[in-house]
């Protein structure tokens, strides 16, 4: 199946490629994509002109083997035989690709003496994550080729550290991380447990200043007037500060607190006016503060109740009446 592939600038200025025909150019590229993610693809010239030529039909079978044989020539592919069947590897495609998640290969491997010819591992570009798979870093799941593996292990310019590594087992044949260093004696391997830690536990949040006021109000409301209770001061702080600045003695807004409640008017409401709350308290109707009023008496159930604000007349009765005003000045 063909992949996307990288194609480095530095490609157009080598000087190997610079003197390759325009038509093995254009092979050796599409061999990046028909390639595995190992570089091996099956190297045959009717299926490099149905891939590579596809839509050039001047381009026949022996123009292909041309192009074949030069990049051979070139060292660009090294080609060999396998179950009768003709199979290349691209020399420098790990070099020149970036492959983060390399497949499964499912190309026969390259012979011992094709491998050979190969450039180091440590020049190419998925270097590092190749080394991390190959010294079994949880993760990198990669099913590396057996004649990858070889060659890191036997290439003493692929970088991998004696130290680290150690010979394939022979029941997976799969490299092995270097086995860890055992504890020293009388230490113990067991590592020590950590204590169990400790809640944080966050100081209570500070009650505010004018909780008292709330708190006074609150006792007094109780009962079947709780749904007046004051839940929150902070919007009432400024109306507090303004009237403690006149009056600072709490045990007088404490009285007056007691004498709202004891009031019917102020408990039960007057006409559309659902009776007093905590901010009323602290309001100012008019020139006088309520609390001013609520002292001198205003509000007690010996002063009278105002009366009921008049109905609006409607336009037929204020023309029914002036029919009849009309009426009246015709009779006279």
């Amino acid at each position: 199946m063909p992949r996307r592939r990288d194609i480095d600038p530095a490609f157009w200025q080598d000087e190997k490629c610079g003197t390759l025909s325009m038509g093995a150019q254009l092979l050796f590229i599409w061999t990046w994509g028909d390639a595995d993610d190992w570089g091996v693809l099956r190297w045959r010239p009717e299926r490099c002109k149905s891939g590579a030529f596809l839509y050039r039909p001047r381009i026949n079978l022996g123009h292909v083997r041309e192009y074949m044989a030069e990049l051979e020539r070139a060292r660009m592919v090294v080609p060999w035989m396998s179950d009768g069947e003709r199979w290349s590897v691209v020399r420098m495609f790990l070099p020149w690709q970036s492959v983060n998640t390399p497949a499964q290969s499912k190309c026969p491997a390259p012979p011992a003496d094709v491998v050979a010819l190969l450039p180091p591992l440590e020049n190419s570009r998925s270097w590092k994550l190749l080394r991390r798979a190959l010294l079994g870093e949880p993760g990198k799941n990669w099913e590396i080729p057996a004649w990858v593996r070889a060659r890191f292990l036997s290439d003493p310019g692929a970088g991998a550290d004696p130290g680290a590594l150690v010979p394939p087992s022979s029941t997976t044949g799969q490299v092995q991380p270097h086995p860890p260093t055992p504890a020293p004696e009388g230490r113990g391997s067991a590592p020590t447990p950590e204590p169990p830690p400790v809640p944080i536990q966050e100081p209570p949040p500070k009650p505010h200043r004018h909780q008292w006021a709330a708190d006074a109000w609150n006792d007094l409301v109780a009962g079947p007037w709780g749904k007046r209770r004051c839940l929150k001061v902070a919007p009432h702080e400024k109306a507090i500060d303004k009237a403690l600045a006149k009056e600072p003695d709490r045990e007088y807004w404490r009285g007056v607190m007691r004498r709202v409640v004891t009031c019917s008017k102020l408990r039960d409401g007057i006409n559309t006016w659902p009776g007093a709350t905590f901010g009323w308290l602290w309001a100012t109707n008019g020139s006088s503060p309520n609390h001013a009023n609520v002292m001198e008496g205003a509000f007690d159930d010996s002063a009278p109740r105002p009366e009921s604000r008049p109905r609006r007349k409607t336009v037929e009765e204020m023309l029914a009446e002036a029919r009849a005003e009309l009426a009246r000045e015709d009779d006279e």
